[in-house]
């Protein structure tokens, strides 16, 4: 992982625009030119990584996190999951959205020599 960015969009409930709260993902950028979105979809999915460009036009920058240290997707990806693979357990696990999200980005920020 070369770079990373912090990305929210709004939550959708049954295709709709729920108008409470946001979505909370993190987009990494690797050095060989590929993106994804690692998030933690809901309490009905586990936390997943999937090809940035499949990102709907709602997803919106926050912020650039700083990536200390040689990280993988698969190293941030495993940061942000929950404990477990069954699917409510994991989302509660994985602190929800937004703790996946967290997550990942303390993974990234890490310093490996600590």
């Amino acid at each position: 992982v070369k770079s990373a960015t912090y990305h929210t969009r709004p939550v959708q409930k049954s295709g709709e625009k729920s108008g409470v709260g946001k979505h909370h993902g993190v987009v990494v950028h690797t050095e060989e030119g590929h993106d994804y979105l690692i998030h933690q979809p809901g309490p009905d999915s586990l936390t997943t990584v999937t090809e940035a460009k499949n990102m709907s036009q709602k997803w919106t920058k926050s912020h650039d996190i700083p990536v200390s240290g040689q990280k993988t997707v698969q190293e941030v990806f495993k940061a942000a999951g929950g404990r477990t693979t069954n699917a409510v357990i994991n989302y509660y696990s994985a602190g929800t959205c937004i703790g996946a999200a967290k997550n990942a980005e303390a993974k990234l920020s890490e310093d490996k020599k600590k």
